[in-house]
């Protein structure tokens, strides 16, 4: 609807999820708590995709795995879906044009991917070839472009002065 839309980690605050919104990608408006739930406090990567009519939202509070929850608008309500996925941190999803689903998330040394459900049932792990980074790597994120499928993720440790952002192309599929 012609909005961006931003869902950043928590850190030290009650459990919840904030939002802010833009029109310019500039001056940001804060909409302040979309979730609250005391189980969310320090929650990681929050991210939101949406799949046939309903929005999809996960977070890895504290790193305990992924809460999975659902609702009709990016600003919510949200219902609970899945409180506890499992999977390390700072879950992705992506919808394939051909409806087909998937949950990537940090792994050591690569990241793992996995098809999955809106129900929050993750299939068998797939450690996705050329995502490693020779040491922790987090924040992934898959796009698909005129026929290839693009991976994104950071790496080599947070607080690293080497922490950069990598990619890895397939021609044929995303994981």
């Amino acid at each position: 609807n012609g909005r961006y839309y931003c869902y950043p980690s928590t850190s030290g605050e009650p459990g919840g999820i904030r939002a802010w919104t833009s029109l310019n990608l500039c001056d940001w408006e804060d909409c302040g708590y979309i979730i609250k739930d005391e189980r969310l406090t320090n929650a990681y990567a929050p991210e939101l995709l949406y799949v046939n009519g309903d929005f999809l939202l996960v977070t890895s509070p504290r790193g305990d795995g992924h809460f999975l929850f659902t609702g009709k608008s990016p600003l919510g309500p949200f219902t609970l879906v899945k409180d506890d996925i499992g999977l390390t941190i700072d879950g992705s999803l992506f919808l394939d044009d051909d409806g087909g689903l998937y949950f990537t998330h940090a792994e050591y040394p690569l990241i793992h991917g996995h098809t999955f459900t809106p129900e929050g049932i993750a299939g068998p792990a797939v450690p996705i070839k050329g995502s490693a980074m020779n040491h922790w790597t987090e924040g992934s994120m898959i796009f698909r472009r005129l026929g290839k499928y693009y991976i994104t993720m950071t790496g080599n440790h947070l607080l690293s002065r080497a922490y950069r952002v990598n990619y890895a192309i397939s021609d044929t599929g995303p994981l």
